[in-house]
């Protein structure tokens, strides 16, 4: 009878000792099941639980992956306290730690602080330079340059990604991203072609302009002494250049024509 209540005694210290840590692994293995089949909102409704208590032994791992699924979801806030805590923990997952620091760099991207992406990066880039995130951290690095107008420096990091790391899944985004800052480029380049040309041809118009003021006057002096001519030879002499400055009134009124209608054009294909 002793020796039955004392097996008794033993069960039941052992039942109520270990519950807790048999209810976390439970848990903790429900919400990995949940993420494995893409059932994040029960995944993160699990681990809520868990990372209320700090002492548990999941915690850390509990808080990794909350981040993970709360910066999927687009709750970046909660994401970022998540990170921010795991973070400062102690003894965590060295995959678990890797992967979280390059989250915190895809936080700072979201949340549009984008020089301190730039620098964020680049500090995980040398503490890492075998990371599986290189590639990925390029990329972001390469966002922000591109989202604060640094277009040449972004094509840089850009075109290394889609040559360098042909095997990255953001090397084809990162190839895209060359070819629309090419085109930007050239359509910048074109517009201020165009720009130059239309006041050059402006330029042109107006002199032609005071050209053909000149030859108005030279056209009337010498009309004026062709009514005033005083002999045939002279009278031929002058009626011969009146029609040579006639003609190239003409023609230069022709010239400042075509040249307005190709300011015209110009204006209309800016």
């Amino acid at each position: 009878m002793k020796r039955v209540l004392f097996f008794l005694l033993f069960f039941l210290i052992v039942f109520y000792s270990f519950p807790q840590a048999y209810d976390s692994y439970a848990l903790y293995r429900d919400a990995l099941i949940h993420i494995q089949n893409g059932e994040y909102d029960s995944a993160e409704e699990i681990l809520s639980q868990l990372i209320k208590n700090k002492s548990d032994k999941y915690y850390a791992d509990a808080l990794f992956w909350y981040a993970k699924i709360t910066l999927s979801s687009g709750e970046i806030d909660k994401a970022s306290s998540a990170i921010e805590i795991f973070l400062t923990q102690k003894g965590v997952n060295p995959s678990y730690l890797e992967e979280a620091k390059y989250l915190k760099g895809r936080i700072l991207f979201l949340n549009e602080d984008y020089e301190s992406c730039i620098k964020y990066y680049d500090n995980f880039l040398t503490e890492y330079p075998e990371s599986s995130f290189y590639a990925n951290s390029l990329f972001w690095t390469a966002e922000s340059m591109f989202n604060l107008g640094l277009l040449k420096e972004a094509r840089s990091v850009y075109d290394t990604i889609a040559k360098k790391y042909s095997g990255s899944y953001k090397a084809e985004a990162a190839a895209y991203r060359v070819k629309l800052i090419d085109y930007a480029t050239r359509e910048e380049e074109l517009i201020d072609l165009l720009r130059w040309c239309q006041e050059e041809y402006l330029k042109v118009v107006e002199q032609m302009g005071q050209k053909e003021k000149s030859y108005k006057e030279a056209l009337s002096v010498y009309q004026k002494r062709l009514a005033e001519a005083p002999s045939s030879e002279e009278y031929e002499a002058l009626q011969k250049k009146v029609e040579e400055l006639t003609a190239e009134n003409e023609a230069l009124k022709k010239q400042i024509q075509e040249l307005k209608s190709g300011v015209s054009s110009s204006a209309i294909g800016q």
